[in-house]
């Protein structure tokens, strides 16, 4: 098993995630949503990025920090909710 496949599972994370860093195509597709819109919200500072060389990669916990802060903000009667369900999968 490799390193990250053993993160994955140590961390009952769903095996799509098992990659530590997405393209912005993998996590726009994962939020549901365009590339265009993903971007807009990377250059707005709302998800993080990492760049490696000429490329940008999205870290897989960027995705879930930033709905989780969607939820916090929309929904805060939800808000306790998620972070349990976060900190427990």
């Amino acid at each position: 098993m490799l390193t990250h496949e053993l993160l994955a599972a140590s961390h009952n994370t769903p095996a799509a995630s098992a990659k530590l860093l997405l393209t912005v195509h993998e996590a726009a597709s994962a939020l549901g949503i365009s590339r265009s819109i993903f971007y807009e919200l990377m250059v707005a500072g709302e998800i993080q990025s990492v760049k490696i060389g000429r490329l940008r990669r999205i870290p897989y916990q960027a995705l879930e920090v930033f709905v989780s802060q969607q939820i916090a903000h929309q929904c805060p009667a939800l808000a306790a909710t998620v972070v349990q369900a976060l900190q427990e999968g």
